[in-house]
């Protein structure tokens, strides 16, 4: 389905591990890790996010954003692809104005699948070969 707007945060969250006698951090510990974000979308039908919302089904989410207009080499796009590979839409909301189109917008957030074994994949295609 075509969005017209999304927000997507990316929280490592991250913690400096200071400890007395030193100006740099010991370490760097890894808290829970969150991806969340909120989507906007044309109001068609009740099945196209709604019934999602309300049941807080898990779903799988790709955003897929390619640039068609570019070709890499012979055949490929610029492209970044985002698997999330569990996601519950936590709520939503429809501001219904008269005379226009009806827009709703969902908030969601992400979870590990265990039998994916990963909550976040992401593919990028570029002109850069390597780093």
């Amino acid at each position: 389905m075509n969005i017209k707007s999304l927000t997507l945060k990316i929280d490592q969250n991250i913690e400096d591990d200071d400890v007395l006698g030193s100006s740099t951090p010991s370490d760097f510990l890894n808290k829970q890790f969150v991806i969340e974000g909120a989507l906007e979308a044309l109001w068609q039908n009740e099945s196209d996010y709604k019934t999602a919302a309300l049941a807080t089904t898990a779903k799988a989410m790709r955003l897929d954003l390619k640039n068609t207009d570019v070709t890499i080499g012979t055949a490929a796009n610029p492209e970044v692809r985002i698997d999330l590979a569990k996601v519950i839409f936590k709520e939503i909301t429809r501001a219904v104005k008269v005379n226009d189109l009806v827009r709703q917008t969902l908030s969601f957030k992400a979870h590990y699948s265990i039998s994916d074994a990963l909550m976040v994949s992401v593919l990028v295609t570029n002109a850069v070969a390597s780093y």
